[in-house]
């Protein structure tokens, strides 16, 4: 996968967890067939709590999910002045509303960051994609892992029928060339190919971005647009 140059901008590390996300679903051979997801996830300050639902676009992230207009969240002048679309994604009709300012940074309840992708000129602005950076103190590998598997296993019992599940456990993250950052990734892929991810990544010295633990929603076409930009080396 090609390396893309982010502006060093607070948001676009989040872009760096999506490509890598869509490099572990291409090339892992960890995956085992599981049953179909019925879930809301709300993350609460002390973790997290459930409710069955029937649909990915169920699943919430700051009471934002998929197929949710932008508009019911914040008002178009807020999305315009906090929407940006990066050149790679441009020529794909796409691009990225973020709460970048501290103004809406203190509006979130549960994450301290979140950023969501809709199709470029869509006047309802369509959520297709949504992720948050969950809020954990003194990060650690095996810190982030545990809250991590937490949130999973939250997801696990509330698992229906046609899911696919993979974990890819403390592999190296390709976005750092050194070789020194480490992932571990859960997913919750549906029959569509659209995914629900929890990942945990401690970023070396050599780069310039956050240990987090992030939680992802995508959509099949934002999936599809984003093999589209980064298509797979033979």
């Amino acid at each position: 996968m090609k390396l893309i140059s982010f502006p060093q901008l607070t948001s676009y590390d989040l872009y760096y967890n999506l490509l890598e996300i869509l490099t572990h679903i291409r090339h892992s051979e960890k995956v085992f067939s599981m049953k179909r997801l019925f879930l809301i996830l709300i993350l609460t300050l002390s973790f997290h709590s459930w409710a069955t639902a029937d649909d990915i676009s169920d699943f919430e992230i700051e009471e934002i999910s998929l197929g949710d207009s932008l508009l019911d969240h914040y008002s178009e002048k807020i999305i315009k002045a906090n929407t940006k679309a990066l050149d790679i994604y441009k020529p794909f009709g796409w691009t990225t509303f973020s709460t970048k300012t501290q103004e809406l940074k203190s509006e979130l309840k549960n994450y301290k960051h979140i950023q969501i992708e809709y199709i470029l000129n869509d006047k309802n602005y369509i959520v297709q994609g949504v992720s948050g950076k969950v809020k954990l103190d003194n990060f650690t590998l095996n810190k982030c892992k545990k809250k991590a598997s937490k949130i999973s296993s939250e997801i696990e019992k509330v698992v229906g029928i046609n899911l696919t599940f993979q974990h890819d456990k403390d592999t190296i993250t390709s976005s750092d060339k050194s070789g020194k950052s480490i992932d571990d990734v859960r997913f919750y892929i549906f029959d569509n190919q659209s995914f629900i991810s929890v990942r945990c990544v401690d970023w070396s010295t050599e780069v310039k971005y956050q240990d987090s633990l992030s939680v992802n929603v995508v959509s099949l076409k934002y999936r599809q647009m984003m093999e589209n930009a980064h298509p797979q080396k033979n």
